[in-house]
């Protein structure tokens, strides 16, 4: 009896075990809806400030951005790394219907997969709108749909020079808007975004740096000068100095050698 009762809470605590495992797994498939449904950073989603299909606003480490879906009803989005591809992690999402109309995320279609976050929209002419993070000073994002895209950088910052700046895929227009801001549009890209931008001080900071590096390095540089010409001068007062062409044991090659 005992034996039996040992068996039976092995197998109760197996099974615990098992479903304590296949919760998060099948669990895992959508986002929290407070999250979801949560305040856009700054001034909200300008929904009419662009004509691009894809609309981006880079802002520090965060980005928000704006997607007409022009007949398509689904968006997937996700990130890469070097080994793998996993769902972007979105938040404070909006859907806006062709009549002006806008509803939280919650109250869409948005599941999490092992590879995309998946929005289905109620309406293929609609636009959605969704906060994510990004790098500071390196925008990178796939092009989840192709078209017309604008992005829209941190105020102060600049991508004109190469070292420090970079823009791909090239040709974009570049312009600065009323706003200050630098404005990047392509009339039509696909594939991967990628924009380094860096504030104008860093210019200032890097120059100085280098500067600072070269004045050092030169000042070591004659301090060496001056000790080797200091300890030369010390040979030469105790006569240890000899010149090789003063060599009284160079007495040329062998004889039948010259």
């Amino acid at each position: 009896m005992n034996r039996r009762l040992v068996l039976a809470i092995v197998a109760v605590a197996l099974l615990a075990v098992t479903a304590g495992c296949t919760v998060p797994f099948f669990g895992n498939d959508s986002f929290d809806e407070e999250r979801l449904d949560e305040d856009p950073p700054g001034e909200g989603y300008a929904w009419n400030e662009t004509d691009a299909r894809v609309t981006i606003w880079v802002r520090g480490e965060q980005f928000k951005a704006i997607y007409e879906m022009n007949g398509s009803e689904k968006l997937k989005l996700f990130r890469r790394d070097f080994r793998s591809k996993y769902p972007l992690g979105i938040r404070a999402v909006r859907f806006r219907y062709p009549n002006g109309t806008v509803v939280n995320g919650s109250e869409i279609s948005i599941r999490k997969g092992d590879e995309n976050a998946v929005i289905e929209v109620p309406d293929a002419n609609g636009t959605v709108a969704l906060t994510a993070g990004a790098e500071s000073k390196h925008f990178q994002l796939p092009t989840y749909v192709d078209g017309s895209y604008e992005v829209i950088l941190p105020e102060g910052m600049r991508t004109g020079i190469p070292i420090f700046g970079s823009i791909s895929p090239s040709g974009a227009d570049r312009y600065r808007g009323d706003d200050g801001r630098v404005h990047l549009e392509w009339n039509d890209i696909s594939g991967h975004l990628s924009v380094r931008y860096y504030l104008q001080r860093d210019l200032y900071i890097f120059g100085g740096a280098v500067l600072l590096i070269l004045l050092l390095g030169g000042g070591g540089a004659l301090y060496y000068y001056r000790q080797i010409q200091s300890l030369r001068e010390v040979r030469e007062e105790l006569g240890l100095d000899v010149d090789p062409d003063d060599d009284e044991f160079d007495r040329g090659p062998p004889p039948g050698m010259k």
